[in-house]
């Protein structure tokens, strides 16, 4: 499993759709939404870059956000995995809580992986 390392990273909304830009943040919560947005996203390529722009479509078509807003909204990224993949969401879901075990001692990636997972 190759670590992700975000000590000082954070996604902040650019003007431009579906871009991300990374600044310096030492805040656990900016720290952790950059954790999450990392995670999904490499979760989501592992499978094909295909799946990860037709989930953000979908993210955006139906709930009006985009990747790094499914930190705050965890239940859209859940509803489009089930919608998408049926039953094989898990195996998505399993990735991301993969990817981010090692950060689950932190409250927010904690319920981000419940409710993701659910």
């Amino acid at each position: 499993m190759q670590q992700i390392d975000l000590k000082f990273l954070v996604c902040k909304k650019s003007q431009k759709k579906g871009c991300v830009l990374i600044e310096s943040a030492t805040d656990d919560y900016t720290v952790s939404k950059a954790l999450v947005f990392f995670a999904v996203e490499k979760a989501l390529r592992e499978i094909s870059d295909a799946v990860f722009e037709k989930v953000t479509e979908v993210l955006e078509k139906k709930h009006n956000c985009y990747l790094h807003d499914c930190f705050e909204h965890p239940e859209y990224l859940n509803q489009v995995l089930k919608d998408y993949f049926g039953n094989s969401y898990v195996a998505i879901t399993d990735k991301i809580n993969t990817y981010l075990a090692e950060y689950s001692d932190r409250t927010n990636v904690k319920q981000f992986i419940k409710v993701v997972c659910n």
